[in-house]
């Protein structure tokens, strides 16, 4: 579109707390800035010049933080511990409506995985959720919900060095 800036940046982070225990935050944010023309005058002399009323700009951003912690037990176990925090705001106007959004998300993953050696099988479990929360102008001011949890296990086993299977 006409007049289009971005501007993105990046972080990554990890402290070793020791030999069994590691942990950081991973970022990312963008801003931008956008001007777009939704109808052009016309097909013939007006092609390529909008039409009035119709050209939007476009002022958007998005915050992505990504925290982790990773830790092994003594009994030989492993653990992570993941999570996201996503936040993302559209500013649209067109002079005629507010198309604007604003949408955040929260998602955490607890996994432990353990490798059996004497049966020669890896066993993981876990636990996730997430929630969201969106409000969006042009739909008339409305918020929007939804959350969501779910319990996974799976075991693999490695047979002749040929045959995998996930359960």
């Amino acid at each position: 579109g006409e007049g289009t800036e971005y501007v993105r940046s990046h972080l990554k982070t990890r402290i070793r707390f020791n030999e069994l225990a590691e942990g950081g935050v991973n970022a990312n944010i963008q801003w931008g800035k956008s001007k777009k023309s939704f109808l052009w005058l016309n097909a013939d002399e007006g092609a390529y010049q909008t039409t009035g009323g119709t050209l939007t700009e476009n002022l958007s951003s998005r915050v992505i933080l990504d925290p982790y912690f990773r830790w092994g037990d003594k009994a030989g176990g492993k653990h992570q511990l993941l999570a996201r925090y996503y936040f993302t705001n559209n500013v649209s106007d067109n002079g005629v409506s507010d198309q604007s959004n604003r949408m955040q998300q929260v998602f955490g993953d607890y996994q432990f995985q353990k490798l059996f050696e004497d049966q020669d099988f890896v066993f993981t479990a876990g636990i996730n959720g997430s929630h969201t929360v969106s409000l969006a102008q042009l739909f008339g001011d409305t918020t929007n919900t939804a959350s969501n949890a779910a319990v996974y296990g799976e075991v693999s086993k490695k047979w002749f060095n040929k045959l995998s299977v996930n359960a």
